[in-house]
């Protein structure tokens, strides 16, 4: 096997099918984030200084910072506020019409290894995830709008409202 090819082999590990930039963390700074078909979670800081030298031939291959099991088949990711706290969330969109919420919980001025993304919230729709997107309502509230197939759109109405405490590790019930 030539030099190449064992590169090739060695970064294609597996299938991402989304990929996103944000604050997920809550820690003032943006991070890569990709979601593998398998549910596989990697957070990615750029910023961190690579521990020793770099190999030639490994490239510049970035080494994931965090990695947790999610639930398979994720589709979209959107990183946003969703519940007017001030802090982000993440969205994920998955291929079996499902929405689902997370938030990032770790002890204050800890490092990213002893936190985890907690469930939030559930939505099952009645048709297929196109995209998700977070708009404020008329009466000033955040919803969370999920296009679906044939130009249609599905409002979650149900985001929590500003000030109320996350429920952490308990997912809620099903909603539209």
């Amino acid at each position: 096997m030539d030099k190449e090819r064992e590169i090739e082999a060695k970064t294609l590990r597996t299938k991402l099918t989304c990929v996103g930039v944000g604050d997920v963390c809550n820690k003032g700074k943006n991070f890569v984030i990709a979601v593998s078909a398998e549910g596989w979670f990697h957070l990615f800081d750029l910023s961190a200084k690579p521990e020793g030298p770099l190999d030639p031939l490994q490239g510049d291959e970035q080494k994931a910072t965090y990695t947790q099991h999610l639930p398979a088949n994720t589709k979209l990711a959107l990183i946003s506020d969703i519940d007017g706290d001030g802090l982000c969330e993440l969205l994920l969109g998955y291929t079996d019409r499902v929405v689902r919420a997370f938030c990032w919980e770790s002890p204050p001025d800890a490092d990213l290894t002893c936190g985890q993304l907690v469930a939030l919230k559930k939505w099952l729709l009645e048709g297929q995830v196109d995209s998700l997107s977070v708009n404020p309502a008329a009466d000033g509230t955040l919803e969370l709008m999920v296009s679906q197939p044939g130009c249609g759109y599905a409002v979650a109405a149900e985001l929590q409202k500003q000030g109320e405490r996350r429920e952490g590790g308990k997912e809620a019930p099903n909603d539209v």
